[in-house]
């Protein structure tokens, strides 16, 4: 036999043997490529009582990835984050959880860094000044109301 045959054979038998494998992982692909189930949520954020927080970023921290970020203590990258329009209103598709929620608007015009001097922060809180938990149904159209 020669080795263009011999390769050949070798190659026909691989595949062969691979096989099984493939038709087993094509049959379990399915459930690896499940659609991540996600909700809305819209609302309008106030620099104020009565200006909006124009083109600063609304950030969603995901709870079950860590502690929200705590003034004067420590920061934390937001797991999502979305521009604010010129009236303060936003709209953005999260995946079913639970989130804090907060904004900034950079007065560099930066959308990603840590907050600077000058900088405005809005934290949305509960009645006992902690940071209040948004739960995201996957399906819905949660509106905050800051």
């Amino acid at each position: 036999m020669s080795i263009p045959q011999k390769l050949v054979l070798s190659v026909l038998t691989l595949l062969i043997m691979l096989s099984p494998l493939s038709l087993a992982y094509s049959e379990n692909e399915p459930e690896a490529k499940q659609e991540i189930q996600k909700g809305t949520v819209t609302g309008k954020i106030m620099a104020g009582d009565t200006i909006p927080l124009s083109f600063g970023q609304v950030m969603f921290y995901d709870v079950a990835a860590g502690p929200p970020p705590l003034p004067n203590k420590y920061e934390r990258i937001p797991d999502i984050s979305k521009t604010i329009d010129a009236k303060g209103n936003f709209t953005v598709e999260l995946p079913e959880g639970r989130y804090y929620v907060g904004a900034i608007k950079r007065l560099s015009g930066e959308r990603f860094g840590p907050p600077q001097e000058g900088d405005y922060i809005v934290r949305i809180l509960d009645e006992k000044g902690k940071p209040k938990e948004y739960h995201v149904k996957a399906g819905t159209l949660l509106e905050l109301d800051p």
